[in-house]
């Protein structure tokens, strides 16, 4: 599964639950905001050290960060590689979603005191508002 094709059923995840969703806004592969909440989702074919980066780099705009992946093989997800991902996943408060045909929430990030820059974000919601 490609990357682009992980963004519809994301998308239509975060819509079901009430958000407005853009994709590619300053680099950022799908950001869903509703309310006060914003959150950003960086889209990846694997989990990988790559979308990690990505994600952490995100962090410092809002508490709400996702990476959505293909779902993996049953044997991928018993892996002891995998496993530790997803224990750094949770460590960072940063959250995961599977893709298939659907969008499912593994886990939530939690809400951790990140220092947030606020000169980013409020550049980040101009950009989001402006389309």
């Amino acid at each position: 599964m490609k990357e682009t094709e992980l963004y519809i059923p994301i998308k239509t995840l975060f819509e079901k639950l009430g958000y407005t969703v853009q994709a590619e806004i300053n680099h950022i592969d799908l950001i869903a905001k509703k309310d006060n909440d914003l959150v950003l989702v960086e889209l990846k074919a694997d989990l990988n050290t790559r979308v990690i980066a990505q994600a952490i780099d995100r962090l410092p705009l809002t508490d709400f960060v996702y990476i959505g992946i293909e779902r993996p093989t049953k044997k991928v997800i018993s892996s002891k590689t995998y496993k530790d991902k997803v224990k750094i996943l949770k460590k960072l408060s940063i959250g995961l979603i599977h893709v298939d045909q659907e969008a499912e929430v593994i886990f939530d990030p939690t809400v951790r005191p990140h220092v947030k820059s606020k000169k980013k974000r409020i550049k980040l919601l101009e950009s989001f508002l402006a389309l």
